[in-house]
């Protein structure tokens, strides 16, 4: 596994225009014209997709990937220059791995926290509604919410599925669930998204059109990304060397959540690498993007977590579990092997922020342009209270 899949490049913007410009060109590789959405589905209110899409560049010659970067960079440099176009390699996106013994029960720590969240979640008629793009959610996940739905978006078009096909090898995305099921208790409608079965499943083309499907499709108030790895590299067996992995890095992820903040706001685990998180000038352009990092059970952030430094994004931070060196540690749940990370300090944020949207919706507001920050004000201080009960 590399930092990108071998032999595939995209293009990201408007497809005439893209195609128009790269027509005369010769392309290393096949390229395929891929719509952001499938054909006929046109969401009726923003976020506005129309004509957004890709050109997927498959079977590169190996080695060529950044050749061919370069060449359809230079067919579309006009559009790039006016930000209307990115290009790069498909990246690889990999989970942090599987939270083992998923069902076990949350460890004190956590339960804390969760407690201490349920009475800042507003009641509201209509329910809360949360989405969650992950590896899978497992059949003692099912009861917990109201009119779940779920899409497989491991072929190429997604698929609603009956919610006891999305089974979870992984017990990552059951895990996620979980979390908000119990902060929710029972105010939230859950559509949810399978994106991996492994932990190398998820590329940019695939998180992309699941995204933009999600929030088209559903319009949830929030959609939870727990997509971190572990580390900041991987051991590639096919290069038979050690590779930086490419979370964060693109630079068209960032162009889809933008799109997306019309309607939805993005929660993004920072990562398990304990370093700032990369490909921060990018995302600094997404108004309704939230980054999460972990802090321990000492509200202090985890030698694991990363976190974001550019003062355009907000992150915030919730309990993920405590650093495996910590004396007396607890970690997300109470027995089995010790799980942390920022995947699972995400769902909680995804809460709060759900929360503080509803809030911050029902109060008079002297300009539209503080929205954002208001609710990610209003989410902060509901996790300093969360906290305090540590």
């Amino acid at each position: 596994m590399c930092n990108f899949k071998p032999g595939e490049v995209l293009a990201f913007g408007r497809l005439h225009e893209m195609i128009k410009r790269t027509r005369k060109w010769s392309i290393p590789g096949e390229t395929d014209y891929v719509p952001l959405l499938p054909e006929g589905l046109e969401p009726v209110v923003p976020p506005d997709y129309s004509g957004q899409g890709f050109l997927h560049v498959k079977h590169v010659p190996e080695g060529l990937e950044l050749l061919t970067v370069s060449k359809l960079s230079a067919a579309l440099a006009d559009m790039i220059r006016d930000h209307q176009a990115v290009v790069e390699p498909n990246y690889i996106l990999p989970f942090g791995g599987p939270a083992a013994n998923a069902p076990a029960p949350f460890s004190p720590a956590m339960q804390t926290v969760i407690d201490a969240f349920k009475p800042m979640i507003a009641a509201r008629s209509n329910p809360y509604r949360m989405a969650v793009l992950d590896s899978g959610l497992s059949a003692d996940q099912l009861q917990n919410f109201t009119n779940l739905r779920c899409f497989d978006y491991m072929g190429a078009q997604p698929v609603e599925v009956p919610d006891s096909v999305v089974t979870d090898r992984q017990n990552h995305g059951s895990l996620v669930c979980r979390i908000i099921s119990a902060v929710m208790d029972g105010q939230a409608e859950l559509v949810f998204g399978r994106v991996a079965i492994g932990r190398s499943d998820v590329t940019v083309l695939s998180l992309s059109k699941a995204h933009a499907h999600m929030v088209a499709e559903t319009r949830p108030d929030v959609i939870n990304l727990s997509v971190a790895p572990s580390g900041d590299s991987v051991f590639c067996p096919d290069c038979n060397r050690v590779v930086p992995v490419g979370h964060l890095h693109s630079m068209i992820l960032p162009r889809i959540f933008e799109l997306a903040g019309q309607t939805t706001w993005t929660v993004l685990a920072a990562g398990n690498t304990g370093k700032p998180s990369v490909g921060q000038h990018e995302l600094s352009v997404c108004d309704r993007m939230v980054i999460a990092s972990a802090v321990g059970s000492d509200n202090v952030r985890t030698a694991y977590s990363s976190y974001a430094t550019h003062p355009d994004i907000a992150n915030l931070s919730c309990f993920g579990g405590d650093d495996r060196t910590v004396p007396g540690r607890q970690g997300v749940l109470g027995s089995g092997p010790h799980v942390c990370g920022t995947s699972f300090s995400a769902p909680l944020i995804s809460c709060a922020l759900a929360s503080s949207i509803e809030w911050n919706s029902g109060t008079m507001r002297t300009s539209a342009n503080t929205f954002e920050s208001d609710v990610v004000t209003h989410a902060q201080n509901s996790i300093a209270q969360v906290h305090a009960a540590l």
